[in-house]
C-alpha cells in the first residue's frame, strides 16, 4: 500500500488532487507550452525555448503551488547513462519493477538531483515524482517560480490547478458531437448507427435498469435473423460480426421480468451466491434487488458509458440538459450482476 508523502504516488497531504492533475498536465504540455516570446534578455545560466527566446514566465504569481519538472529521464522511461546505475525502464515482458534495486538508486539520484534544484531558489518541495516524471512540487512566489523556470535542467514549470470532471466521455475521446454524431471517430466508422455493431458489451458490475432509454430497443421476436437478436425459447441468440454466435439469457427476479431485455439488452443475469443471499439488503433498506436491477446506480453508469444508445436526453432537477451517448452505441448489452449493496 502507497503512503501519503510516498516518492512513488507523488501525493502530499496538501491539496494532492490539484498536484496529481498538473502534473499531468505537465506531461501534456511539455516544453511547449511554457515557450514565449518575451524580450529580455536571458541571465547567465538560463534556459531558452525552442524559439531562442527566453521561456515566458509572466503567468507566475505568489503563493501558488508548481510543478517543476526536470529534463532527466523518470525511472520508467530511464534507459542507463548514470555511471553505476542499470536501466530502469520496463523489461523485454513490459514489466516495471519499481521496487527493484536499480530503480531504488535512480529514484535516490533524482531527488538528489531534485532537491539540489529547488535549493537553487530556497524552495521547499512536498512532494517528488521520481517514476512516471521527474519532479516535485513546492508552493513558490513568482519570482522562485521564474528563478526555476530558466534554469537548465528545468523542462516545465506548471502552476498547480483545479480540474472538474464533468466533460463528456466521447467528446474527451474524440468520438464526435453527442447531438448529430458529427466528427471524431465515429465518423471513420460509418457514423452512430454502426459504431460497434455486431459487438456484445459484457457489463460484471451492480446491474442494470431496464428502462432507462440508453438501453431502450424493440421488443425480441423468435424469428431467426443474420443480423438482430432473436428469441430460441428461454435464449437470446445474437450473431456477432467476428462470425460467433452470442447466446444469453433473462433472468427474473425482483422487479425483473424476461421481457426486459430487448435487441439492445441482450442478457441480463445476476450472481448473489458468493456474496450470499440473506446478505444482500432490500428495495427498502438499501435500494437492492435480488435480481439483474441496478439499485446502486453504478452498473447502469458503465454499461451507459460503454455502449449507451445514441442521442439519448437527458434531465436533471426536472430541467433538460445536453444529450448523452456510449462510446459505441450500436453495440449491444449483457449485464451480469456480481456487486452487491448489504450486510
Amino acid at each position: 500500500m502507497k503512503r501519503k508523502n510516498s516518492p512513488e504516488n507523488g501525493r502530499s497531504q496538501r491539496r494532492p488532487s490539484a498536484w496529481i492533475l498538473s502534473a499531468a498536465a505537465v506531461v501534456a504540455l511539455g516544453i511547449a507550452g511554457l515557450a514565449g516570446t518575451a524580450a529580455a534578455e536571458p541571465e547567465q545560466g538560463e534556459r531558452q525555448s525552442t524559439t531562442g527566446q527566453p521561456v515566458d514566465t509572466s503567468g507566475f504569481v505568489d503563493g501558488a503551488t508548481y510543478i517543476v519538472t526536470l529534463a532527466e529521464d523518470p525511472a520508467t522511461m530511464y534507459d542507463g547513462g548514470v555511471s553505476g546505475i542499470a536501466a530502469t525502464t520496463p523489461d523485454e515482458d513490459g514489466q516495471f519493477k519499481a521496487d527493484s534495486e536499480s530503480v531504488q538508486e535512480y529514484r535516490k539520484h533524482l531527488l538528489k538531483h531534485q532537491n539540489e534544484t529547488a535549493a537553487k531558489v530556497d524552495a521547499d518541495p512536498s512532494s517528488h515524482y521520481t517514476l512516471t516524471i521527474n519532479g516535485f512540487a513546492a508552493e513558490l512566489s513568482a519570482t522562485q517560480a521564474k528563478k526555476l523556470a530558466v534554469q537548465k535542467n528545468v523542462v516545465a514549470v506548471e502552476k498547480s490547478q483545479l480540474h472538474n470532471v464533468q466533460q463528456s466521455s466521447t467528446d474527451f475521446l474524440g468520438m464526435g458531437s453527442d447531438r448529430d454524431g458529427s466528427g471524431g471517430v465515429w465518423n471513420s466508422v460509418g457514423g452512430t448507427e454502426e459504431a460497434g455493431r455486431g459487438v456484445v458489451v459484457g457489463v460484471i458490475d451492480t446491474g442494470i435498469a431496464p428502462e432507462n432509454p440508453s438501453f431502450a430497443g424493440e421488443e425480441l421476436e423468435s424469428e431467426p435473423s443474420a443480423s438482430t437478436p432473436y428469441l430460441d425459447g428461454d435464449d437470446i441468440i445474437y450473431q456477432k460480426a467476428d462470425g460467433g454466435t452470442f447466446t444469453g439469457a433473462c433472468q427474473s427476479g425482483a422487479q425483473f421480468m424476461p421481457d426486459d431485455c430487448n435487441t439492445k439488452l441482450i442478457s441480463a443475469k445476476y450472481f448473489v451466491e458468493g456474496f450470499g443471499p440473506s446478505n444482500i439488503g432490500t428495495p427498502e433498506t438499501d435500494g437492492e434487488y435480488g435480481s439483474p436491477r441496478d439499485g446502486n446506480g453504478h452498473g447502469s453508469h458503465v454499461a451507459g458509458t460503454a455502449a449507451g444508445n445514441f442521442g439519448v436526453d437527458v434531465t436533471a432537477d426536472e430541467a433538460q440538459t445536453d444529450s448523452i451517448s456510449g462510446v459505441a452505441p450500436a453495440a449491444k448489452i449483457a449485464a451480469y450482476k456480481a456487486c452487491w449493496t448489504g450486510n
